[in-house]
């Protein structure tokens, strides 16, 4: 799905909005979290599990983060942590785009 496409524009754009507008408070990161699973899952759906997972890993971590600094710690251990699986996949999908374009020419 792309933002100027009529598919964006007349169906999932106005239904994003009325649900976001008719979520409470508490519940709109959740709508915007799974909007952006639905938006980004129509162009890869194969991409979905793995922003599922990067989203828990980060949000897990995040709150470890936090609850280390809440006891006087800096947290920096968790930090390395979500940034590890991060930089893995960066390399991987760095390393699979350029062997691709090798491959195209």
């Amino acid at each position: 799905m792309v933002f100027t496409s009529n598919i964006f524009l007349f169906a999932f754009l106005p239904a994003f909005l009325l649900l976001y507008w008719l979520t409470p408070r508490l519940l709109k990161s959740l709508v915007l979290t799974l909007a952006s699973f639905v938006f980004y899952g129509w162009w890869r759906p194969d991409f979905v599990l793995l922003m599922l997972f990067s989203s828990t890993l980060d949000f897990t971590l995040g709150r470890r983060i936090a609850a280390d600094q809440a006891r006087g710690a800096t947290g920096k251990r968790w930090l390395v942590l979500s940034c590890m699986p991060t930089s893995a996949c960066s390399a991987g999908s760095s390393t699979r785009t350029s062997a691709s374009s090798r491959s195209a020419n």
